[in-house]
């Protein structure tokens, strides 16, 4: 059993002072599913593009043999692909809109050997598998002791862990001080976990993937949008005219095309794995 330590707590005292943030200046935004207007970013890459780097970096893990659940499957983005890459994968997903997104994508290629469980990690009721994978979720978990300690007592074999260096909306960070007032806090993330891990005598490998840029818009419009969702801000509010205001005079040309965040930078993924003690857990 992960007990509490340190840094199981500091991260715990962060992620709760984020989220009393986030609800203190949450306006509404129309739709209760906060992940519906996100689930494109969540599919997968169609098959003519490049294969995602972070199925690549799975793929030595796997066999044709291997199980395998996905924590926090969104719209399918690695299960759908790792699929062809082992017997079975569980996704695990709570949000309607990803779920929905999530099914038509297994549908429309028709494959019989991805399994979705609508719910949450900690109320999941699923079968140990050889891998469980977990891939840019545990930013805003807590408790984190026991998420973590689910995700070893699931897996016969090996975690798998995707987490950025600093998390992946921190791009936005910058507007909070105009439009909130306030410096946004940030959330732990690949640094703080490795600690975490180490705390609890768990030494991983730590696997860096290419750096990811996540800055450039359509156009002021699609930046709007985005900000003000990243923002908990209406739109339509006070706060989303300081915002459109803000974005007005902050935004720059993008060199081929778009708008982009002046001070936007690239953030590089980490895969973070271990083994597990294996297969001697109980249901």
């Amino acid at each position: 059993m992960l007990t509490e330590t340190e840094q199981s707590r500091a991260w715990d005292r962060t992620v709760e002072a984020e989220h009393e943030q986030s609800d203190k200046v949450r306006e509404p935004q129309g739709d209760e599913d906060f992940w519906r207007p996100l689930v494109k970013r969540f599919t997968p890459r169609s098959a003519e593009d490049e294969e995602d780097p972070t199925v690549t970096a799975v793929a030595p893990f796997l066999s044709a043999e291997t199980t395998l659940i996905d924590v926090g499957a969104g719209g399918g983005r690695l299960a759908i692909p790792l699929a062809a890459k082992c017997r079975e994968i569980t996704a695990v997903e709570p949000s309607d809109a990803m779920v929905e997104q999530l099914r038509a994508a297994i549908n429309e290629r028709g494959l019989s050997n991805i399994r979705v469980i609508q719910a949450a990690w900690d109320e999941a009721e699923v079968a140990p598998a050889n891998i469980v994978l977990c891939s840019h979720v545990m930013y805003t978990m807590t408790p984190v002791a026991p998420f973590v300690e689910k995700m070893i007592e699931k897996a016969t074999d090996r975690v798998i862990v995707l987490l950025n260096e600093r998390q992946p909306v921190a791009n936005y960070f910058p507007l909070w001080r105009y439009v909130h007032g306030e410096e946004r806090i940030q959330l732990p993330a690949a640094a703080e976990f490795v600690a975490l891990l180490r705390a609890w005598d768990i030494e991983p490998e730590v696997q860096p993937l290419p750096p990811i840029t996540f800055n450039k818009f359509q156009d002021k419009e699609a930046a709007f949008r985005a900000s003000a969702h990243r923002l908990f801000v209406d739109p339509h509010s006070e706060k989303g005219e300081v915002l459109r205001r803000t974005l007005d005079e902050m935004l720059e040309p993008s060199e081929d095309g778009g708008v982009r965040f002046p001070w936007g930078t690239s953030n590089v993924p980490y895969v973070v794995t271990w083994k597990t003690p294996g297969p001697h857990h109980s249901e």
